[in-house]
């Protein structure tokens, strides 16, 4: 496969091409959300191997009663939790099922845990400017967390339409008049997806709406190593007219590569998500002045104090 191409010329092309018409969307994974201080698939299932490894420790036999009950075969599971070896993202959700085997509240509070109390970062603001003041208004994401509807409103005072549910895909368009976030695994309050058995297909109620806006915006992916069998699954499937996969650190994988060559599509190696998205600020052609954001954050606040302080008054 031909080397990626490089951060300038896809930046480039995006800023033309958006500015002349075409819509573009995005696709973020957890690799997004890194910089803002939510650990990667890598870095969880690297904890976890940890963690079950400690377990094993003070309780001898647990992991071999582990694989028994999972019913994984030995060598399978040795892979998975013993290996020594950089994990796979398609191992995530094998690995998730064994370090919360039977314990869903701590699952729940787990994840809960690890994205509690996190800012969006700087490339969250950026991508918020793009999805606020020009056309290309949606984020698909297999994301839990909140990071793009914070910025959105944070930094420009707007609510996106979240759909944190597949009960709310129906209400996924490319025509809406505000950002939207699809969440395909869910919101995190709402039952968030992230068992294997959960994600061996992407829900029903997802394909045809998915499956429509991507035949009409080019997916930007950030982030997303296409672990899961959902959102790989559709992009394997259907017909895109094009797509840019970013990636740090790393080459296409084999599954990835096979969509890049169906679609047409190129992969961008990139320093990070907030690199790529602040160069993107820099070069698109907006209309009128963007502002500073530390300043508009620093006037909402003084804004909503003042507010605050006058209705006290009242009281």
């Amino acid at each position: 496969m031909q080397e990626g191409l490089s951060e300038k010329l896809f930046i480039d092309r995006i800023c033309k091409e958006s500015k002349a018409g075409e819509k573009f969307c995005f696709i973020l994974g957890a690799g997004a959300s890194w910089s803002s201080g939510i650990p990667t698939g890598r870095d969880l299932m690297r904890k976890w191997r940890t963690e079950l490894g400690k377990e094993e420790e003070h309780n001898p036999g647990y992991l071999d009663a582990l694989c028994q009950h999972a019913g994984l075969p030995p060598e399978e599971f040795d892979r998975i939790v013993r290996s020594k070896e950089e994990p796979n993202s398609e191992d995530y959700f094998a690995l998730y099922d064994l370090r919360f085997d039977g314990k869903p509240v701590e699952a729940a509070q787990y994840l809960e845990n690890a994205m509690a109390n996190k800012f969006p970062s700087c490339g969250h603001c950026f991508l918020a400017t793009f999805l606020n003041r020009t056309h290309n208004r949606l984020v698909i994401t297999t994301n839990f967390d909140s990071l793009v509807e914070d910025a959105l409103f944070i930094y420009h005072s707007t609510h996106p339409r979240v759909l944190g549910h597949e009960s709310l895909a129906p209400f996924l368009s490319s025509n809406s008049q505000r950002p939207v976030v699809a969440k395909i695994h869910r919101d995190l309050f709402l039952g968030p997806k992230n068992r294997e058995k959960e994600l061996q297909d992407l829900e029903e109620a997802w394909k045809a709406p998915l499956t429509k806006v991507l035949s009409e915006y080019i997916p930007i992916v950030i982030g997303y190593g296409g672990g899961d069998q959902t959102l790989m699954s559709l992009l394997e499937r259907i017909d895109l007219r094009g797509i840019y996969w970013c990636l740090r650190n790393e080459r296409p994988s084999e599954r990835v590569r096979k969509i890049l060559e169906k679609s047409h599509g190129e992969w961008v190696p990139i320093l990070g998500f907030d690199e790529l998205l602040f160069q993107m600020n820099e070069r698109y052609p907006y209309e009128g002045e963007l502002g500073d954001p530390c300043q508009h954050i620093q006037t909402v606040a003084n804004e909503r104090c003042k507010k605050f302080q006058e209705h006290l008054g009242k009281v």
